[in-house]
């Protein structure tokens, strides 16, 4: 992930962290709008029942022993975001540019592909 213009703040978690359960306050967000109106334009699988700005420790007290990452990216930074990593991303009330460039990374190691970039 590239910025062109602007800043944008990332936190990330690793996919075995169990962030994407319902003790996380994880949903599936078409799920919900079926018994929530809260969630009927929402789309996706997130952490819709925590306030990102004000987490309730006391009702999600995973949170608290969750490992993180933090990067801030600005004009000219990239950092490359491992496959299946949950992300927030947040950016100020500015105007912000910035690239994504998804990879496909294979369930194997080969060799070869780099064997053929030396030659």
């Amino acid at each position: 992930h590239c910025m062109i213009a602007g800043k944008k703040d990332w936190i990330l978690w690793r996919p075995d962290s169990g962030i994407d359960t319902p003790e996380f306050g994880w949903i599936h967000a078409e799920q919900e709008a079926k018994s929530d109106p809260a969630f009927k334009d929402a789309y996706g699988t997130y952490a819709g029942r925590v306030d990102v700005d004000d987490v309730d420790t006391g009702r999600f007290p995973g949170w608290s022993a969750l490992h993180w990452w933090r990067s801030t990216l600005e004009a000219g930074d990239c950092v490359y975001l491992p496959p299946r990593w949950f992300h927030f991303v947040e950016s100020p009330k500015q105007r912000s540019i910035s690239v994504h460039a998804w990879f496909l990374a294979p369930k194997k190691f080969q060799q070869r592909s780099c064997d053929d970039l030396a030659r």
